[in-house]
């Protein structure tokens, strides 16, 4: 609907529980509970959908992959016409994080996972098992969600231009201080 309340287009997905939604620029990502669709914004057509084995939980994009995580742990980065680019599986992760130097994955461990190939950087173990969203504050606090508790985590040195920016060598640094 346009701001007038006219309708510009509906698009109709399959029924389920609950959906995420992810946007970009030109496109909408609704994520059901095994299958992601990708809408066009100009038109409301269904560009593509593709379905995974285990249920999704999260998603997250930079405009260019977008990134989702199931119920089994895994990670997957698909290109903007369906494509997996790439798994990282048998994380136990639960939620995703999206930053400048990569993606934040959590679970049993806060892992740092390359954007480019999935592959690990840094990783952290919990005190407790993540079972909520995790969140990031400009301050680059992070906060992630237990059955019982919250983790704060903040970024160990300050960031040159806010928030995802965390270390500028991070090779040499610790990512994260307790």
């Amino acid at each position: 609907m346009d701001f007038s309340g006219k309708e510009v287009w509906w698009t109709m997905t399959e029924t389920c529980k609950s959906a995420e939604i992810v946007l970009t620029d030109e496109l909408v990502f609704v994520i059901g509970e095994k299958t992601v669709w990708c809408v066009r914004i100009k038109d409301g057509k269904i560009a593509w959908s593709k379905t995974f084995g285990a249920s999704l939980v999260q998603g997250v994009s930079d405009g260019k992959t977008l990134y989702v995580c199931d119920d089994s742990g895994s990670v997957y980065a698909l290109d903007l016409s369906g494509n997996v680019l790439w798994a990282s599986e048998n994380l136990s992760a639960r939620t995703i994080l999206l930053t400048q130097s990569g993606l934040l994955a959590a679970g049993d461990v806060l892992y740092l996972l390359s954007t480019r190939d999935g592959s690990k950087i840094l990783q952290e173990p919990l005190s407790a098992r993540v079972s909520g969203k995790m969140k990031m504050s400009d301050s680059g606090l992070l906060v992630l969600k237990t059955d019982n508790s919250l983790l704060l985590y903040e970024v160990n040195s300050s960031p040159s231009q806010g928030w995802p920016m965390y270390l500028k060598d991070w090779r040499n640094s610790s990512l994260l201080r307790k």
